[in-house]
């Protein structure tokens, strides 16, 4: 299954599919692909020739092709990045050009529910990637399940992990009860523990969780 990391890998190679479908329940990590792909996949001075960042509710299936079949300028791809495009009431209708696409095109779908795999669009990319599997670069569905309360204490260890800060699973446990499943608002959390602790402590304790709830009410 394609996972996040091999979406974010396949572009800084410079070397992504040319269309990718990112769907599901959990928007945040759907948000960390569409603001890498949009910062990083297209160099800064390129940006203003090469990268279309489009919203599902101000275009169409005509308007996104219209982006998605030009060729770069002075560069090596044309990002195409829709947000939103749940909203896009006739995106179906990109499932019949998908082969008219130059090889030069990354196409970003990013929908904020799951994906319906009844649909054309659905069925057309897991096709071409049936057909082109020996292909470095496939057309891909990326799903972004809700995540199960059960893994939010080791989501928060591994957010502290990451801003080199420790916390014990208990304590994690006690973060997770008090924030929810929401993990944009766990991270927003973990942050503002980040900076207060800078260069006081390495470590994250029910004291430190306590005060910053109560400093910073989740809301």
């Amino acid at each position: 299954m394609l996972t996040q990391p091999d979406i974010i890998a396949a572009l800084k190679q410079g070397k992504p599919a040319p269309v990718y479908l990112l769907a599901g329940d959990e928007p945040l990590f759907i948000d960390q692909i569409a603001s890498y792909a949009t910062k990083e996949f297209i160099p800064e001075e390129e940006q203003d020739f090469n990268l279309s960042i489009l919203y599902g509710a101000d275009v169409s299936a005509r308007d996104i092709l219209q982006e998605a079949l030009r060729f770069p300028t002075m560069g090596s791809h044309v990002l195409v990045l829709v947000r939103e495009a749940q909203l896009v009431k006739d995106i179906e209708k990109i499932a019949d050009h998908l082969d008219q696409l130059p090889s030069t095109t990354c196409l970003i779908l990013c929908m904020k529910k799951k994906a319906d795999k009844r649909k054309a669009l659905y069925k057309q990319i897991e096709e071409r990637k049936a057909l082109y599997k020996s292909a470095s670069a496939l057309d891909a569905v990326y799903e972004s399940p809700r995540m199960y309360d059960s893994k939010i204490p080791d989501f928060i260890i591994k957010s502290f992990s990451a801003r080199r800060l420790t916390i014990d699973p208990r304590t994690a446990q006690v973060m997770a009860d008090a924030t929810g499943n929401d993990l944009e608002k766990i991270l927003g959390e973990v942050e503002k523990i980040a900076i207060a602790l800078s260069g006081k402590s390495t470590s994250v304790t029910p004291e430190v969780i306590e005060d910053s709830l109560a400093t910073h009410p989740l809301i």
